[in-house]
């Protein structure tokens, strides 16, 4: 609940959602099943991949459904991943929460014909992206290549599953996911758009309509003349975890924000008053400040 309630209602709300539910079924496979993961595999495979499912892999936080003959390394990268992601997003660890279902194709030819029977797109439609996720999964294939775009869509998955923060705006999201999918180093348009005080004002970032407003214009031009919005926001998460904070402050505005629907960008800007203690000129001053310094 934020802004956070008087301890004695916060206890009040605690005592009731101890006490509301009881449950006596059988506990729920936080490992998934076999028949459940095969199920989920079904859901999701074409026909001719099906026939050669092999038996799930399962990492200590994700679910791999293959059919894909040699999937190890894969697999082993994996869990450096969620590493990753887990260092630049933190969440509370807890005991019961389900493997990360991750759909994995033996080539990229078959990926494609995935992502066009998921979309429902035409047979011979070009298919321009190695790996997909639809909230609760990620779909790719053994040889996509492309670490940048897996990481993107394994970040929107724990956004989405683990932090329950989908909703929000662009900025927010976007943010996160680059954060997580580029290193500080790539980011040095950005960086150097902020020294120079050629960066994009927050309240202009915040709004959906101007990432668009952005697209349109770099498809019709080739450039914008500012710096990569993604890079920009990536920079803001940064800046929000690792400032002058004191401890949980980042931790704090996730929580907060993970209750909003999406598009509600009024919310992740009254979150932000909230949890860090000032306007956004304020914010965006100390941001600019922060990532001044040599």
């Amino acid at each position: 609940v934020w802004p956070a309630p008087a301890p004695e209602l916060a206890e009040s709300f605690a005592t009731a959602l101890r006490t509301c539910v009881e449950y006596s079924g059988k506990p729920r496979d936080a490992r998934w099943s076999d028949e459940e993961a095969t199920a989920l595999w079904e859901r999701l495979a074409p026909p001719e991949a099906r026939r050669k499912a092999l038996k799930p892999v399962r990492t200590e936080h994700y679910l791999v459904l293959t059919n894909a003959p040699s999937p190890n390394a894969f697999v082993k990268k994996l869990e450096g991943y969620h590493a990753a992601i887990a260092k630049a997003l933190p969440t509370e660890t807890l005991p019961g929460r389900r493997l990360l279902p991750i759909v994995l194709y033996r080539s990229s030819n078959e990926y494609e014909i995935f992502h066009r029977a998921h979309h429902k797109a035409d047979a011979q439609a070009p298919v321009g992206e190695t790996s997909f996720c639809d909230y609760g999964w990620v779909a790719t294939s053994i040889d996509a290549g492309d670490e940048h775009a897996l990481m993107l869509d394994l970040g929107k998955q724990f956004i989405v599953v683990r932090l329950r923060a989908w909703g929000s705006n662009r900025w927010l999201r976007s943010g996160l996911r680059e954060c997580v999918a580029s290193k500080p180093k790539e980011r040095v348009e950005a960086l150097r758009a902020i020294r120079k005080g050629k960066f994009t004002p927050l309240e202009k970032l915040m709004e959906d309509a101007a990432w668009d407003a952005e697209l349109a214009k770099q498809k019709q031009k080739g450039t914008t003349g500012e710096a990569s919005y993604w890079d920009q926001a990536a920079l803001w998460i940064e800046f929000l975890r690792d400032g002058p904070w004191p401890p949980q402050t980042f931790a704090r505005y996730l929580a907060a924000v993970g209750g909003l629907v999406k598009g509600d960008q009024a919310g992740v800007a009254a979150a932000l008053r909230t949890v860090y203690g000032m306007e956004l000129d304020a914010l965006q001053a100390k941001w600019v400040e922060y990532h001044s310094k040599p």
